[in-house]
């Protein structure tokens, strides 16, 4: 429930208040909140998408079933995949291309990673990295829930030049 409290301001507009309602129905916490179906599958919000100084794409999930679905669907096994050690956030991305990403893309990411968590009312915050390789399903978890093997932590400014960038369209 931490999860899904801290997805909703996240939320872009009705369509993504609806997948958190789906998500809460899912879970058994409340009845109705399904998604309208289009070509059977289920109306998806998209990931907030930023461009790193290096150009990069970052991507960023903005609830549990959108970083279910960058981790595991769009992530290529090399992509670096970020997130705020300890505390409910986004899964953030940064596509790759199988090669690793400079100092400042790291960092760059790794700001949206904590501004877009729990921890992003502090001034400084701890974020795990790893490629999306490493990163499996908890067993029996919900979408969104996951652990993490051969990873790296870096500590950040929460309001780094992260935050003066805006979200584009995937």
């Amino acid at each position: 429930l931490l999860s899904v409290r801290d997805a909703i301001p996240r939320a872009d507009g009705e369509r993504g208040l609806d997948e958190i309602r789906g998500e809460l129905a899912d879970a058994g916490y409340a009845r109705g909140g399904r998604l309208p179906r289009q070509g059977g599958r289920r109306a998806a919000s998209k990931p907030m998408a930023f461009t790193a100084p290096s150009g990069a794409t970052v991507l960023v999930g903005r609830n549990n079933a959108q970083n279910d679905e960058l981790t595991h669907r769009v992530a290529a096994r090399s992509d670096i995949w970020l997130h705020a050690r300890g505390v409910p956030g986004s899964h953030v991305i940064i596509k790759a291309g199988g090669t690793p990403p400079d100092s400042a893309t790291l960092e760059f990411a790794a700001s949206l990673a904590a501004r877009y968590s729990q921890a992003g009312g502090n001034r400084r915050a701890a974020v795990d990295y790893c490629q999306a390789r490493s990163v499996k399903r908890r067993p029996g978890g919900r979408p969104g829930m996951v652990y993490y093997t051969d990873y790296e932590t870096v500590t950040v400014d929460v309001d780094g030049a992260a935050c003066a960038s805006a979200p584009r369209d995937v």
